[in-house]
């Protein structure tokens, strides 16, 4: 015998989207200039003496942690503060720059992460 009084509701649950919405802030310029490394002289320094140091402490002021400033270097560290202050520039930039001018761009995302919030 089947007991069928009538149709079984079913009840749905639909999850909720969320959606982050992302204005297209205009890009800026730099804070300082890549060789307005003079301008931070502490920065300077503490960039060229004790570069590892100087790297870690940016790292960590930036958010990051130890093991993100060995496995990552340079590149990383500019990329990230370029794109959460909304600075114009491209990976390929950030490479050659990273690469050819390292102090003066350790200063410079240096300065940038003490003088400017992130937008992000």
């Amino acid at each position: 015998m089947s007991n069928n009084s009538g149709p079984n509701p079913t009840i749905t649950i639909q999850p909720i989207v969320q959606q982050t919405v992302v204005q297209n802030l205009p890009k800026r310029e730099w804070t300082s200039e890549l060789c307005g490394c003079f301008g931070d002289c502490q920065g300077l320094l503490c960039a060229w003496f004790c570069t590892p140091c100087y790297m870690l402490s940016i790292y960590s002021k930036a958010g990051e942690g130890f093991c993100d400033c060995l496995m990552g270097g340079l590149v990383p560290l500019r990329l990230k503060v370029r794109t959460e202050r909304g600075i114009q520039g491209s990976i390929c930039g950030d490479v050659c720059i990273s690469f050819w001018c390292p102090i003066c761009s350790l200063v410079q995302v240096g300065y940038e992460v003490k003088t400017t919030p992130p937008l992000v």
